[in-house]
């Protein structure tokens, strides 16, 4: 293919597909790597350990099997907790539980509160170091009230809060987004491959043949013509090379207006923002931001070029644009061809 405009625009479609995908593989593989031991636990644990073993690992944060099953029936309530206070009623968030092992004694948390007399025998949960704040106002608080408990807790606590919730989140946005870097990915490769499969050649294809269509826009845009902004003027075709690029001729333009945002801060008015937004038959949409004055411009010179539009925008306009576009195009069609009546008269 002869280089061109066209070719150009897919050129660097496909090659920020591919870029934005494969970046986005990237940091779904390299989440992966990282939270390689989480993910380890989420799908082979939880791992059954006996009060012996628990006892010898030295290092929790290293230790590869830390989402685990304990039995002991050695568990009593420390009488220690949080809660939250709202409208006088308090709600025990977190409680804590103190496991009786061979020589050292093991801190277990559990969501909500706890039965001291009807306590479980067996605890799920990952074993992770002690945060400071509880072992400054649960642990160091009990050795203080028995100092015969000073060294014996372990530096690592068993929480036994839900360990797969936020994993199984974590895991189907990691995957959707997986799925959807190689989706773009294969598709960047073959759209590569085969340009004419690209979705700019099948917006051209609503124009009729759309290698004709390719070498008209590549003629036009090869021209001088007017511009403004990301917008082109050219001869036949009316052209936006923003975000993305958009194609469409002046014939089948239907609706243009100008759209005004009032922004607010804390419900004062802190200004406005102008933009032309432009409807083609096919339900295309063109916005373009600018000063107001120039955005008053922008529509001038779109009237211009395509006088049989409806420049105006009212709740009315809206509710037949979405509910009943057909008629909506039909009179816009109409004024065209009485527009082009009345040039030959």
């Amino acid at each position: 293919m002869v280089n061109s405009f066209i070719q150009g625009a897919i050129s660097r479609s496909n090659r920020n597909r591919l870029l934005f995908s494969g970046f986005l593989i990237l940091v779904v593989v390299g989440a992966a790597v990282l939270s390689y031991r989480y993910l380890f636990n989420f799908v082979r644990g939880p791992f059954p350990v006996t009060v012996e073993q628990i006892e010898t690992i030295s290092d929790i944060e290293s230790h590869q099997e830390y989402y685990v099953t304990i039995e002991n029936k050695d568990v009593f309530d420390s009488s220690y907790y949080y809660y939250t206070e709202s409208g006088g009623v308090e709600t025990i968030t977190e409680s804590y539980l103190i496991m009786l092992l061979d020589e050292k004694i093991l801190l277990i948390e559990v969501d909500g509160s706890v039965d001291e007399d009807d306590l479980p025998i067996s605890y799920t949960g990952s074993l992770v170091p002690i945060p400071e704040r509880i072992n400054r106002e649960v642990i160091t608080d009990i050795v203080s009230e028995d100092d015969r408990l000073e060294g014996l807790f372990l530096p690592y606590m068993l929480d036994a809060s839900d360990f797969r919730g936020s994993g199984a989140i974590g895991l189907g946005i990691g995957g959707l987004a997986l799925l959807g870097g190689l989706y773009g990915f294969f598709t960047g490769i073959g759209r590569n491959n085969n340009p004419d499969s690209h979705p700019i050649m099948k917006q051209l294809a609503q124009f009729g043949d759309p290698t004709l269509t390719r070498e008209q826009i590549d003629q036009d845009m090869g021209e001088n013509h007017k511009q403004f902004q990301t917008l082109h003027f050219t001869r036949r075709w009316l052209i936006n090379t923003g975000s993305g690029t958009q194609i469409t001729r002046y014939g089948d333009l239907m609706w243009v207006y100008k759209q005004v945002t009032q922004h607010r801060t804390n419900g004062i008015p802190t200004g406005k923002t102008y933009s032309a937004v432009i409807y083609d038959r096919f339900g295309m949409v063109i916005t373009i931001n600018a000063k107001e004055e120039q955005v008053e411009q922008l529509l001038e010179t779109i009237y211009s070029y395509a006088p049989w539009a409806i420049y105006d925008h009212s709740p009315e306009l809206v509710n037949a644009w979405n509910k009943n576009r057909v008629e909506f195009i039909a009179q816009v069609d109409q004024r065209k061809a009485q527009s082009g009546a009345q040039k030959i008269a």
